[in-house]
């Protein structure tokens, strides 16, 4: 059986990941965003979210990793993402 995700999980692990960006581990950041990837998909897949503004931070998201803008990548998880996400539930 799938562990259920929980919000303080995802928060906790954005957190983990937007400090590693800005202080420059990139190791440590890409373990963490696969990781931050995964558990919130999960997360939005348990919770049956379907909304186009959530796709659009998550495209803005990938724009800014392929691009290799980490501070802007770490903005968008703290500053869209999270208090995005949080107010869903």
């Amino acid at each position: 059986m799938e562990q259920l995700i929980s919000l303080p999980d995802i928060i906790l692990l954005g957190e983990e990941l937007t400090e590693c960006l800005r202080l420059g581990h990139l190791a440590k950041s890409h373990q963490l965003t696969i990781t931050f990837i995964d558990i919130l998909n999960q997360y939005i897949i348990q919770h049956s979210i379907d909304n186009p503004h959530l796709n659009n931070i998550l495209n803005v998201m990938l724009d800014a990793q392929q691009r290799d803008d980490r501070l802007y990548y770490a903005d968008i998880i703290q500053y869209e993402l999270m208090p995005y996400i949080a107010q869903l539930h």
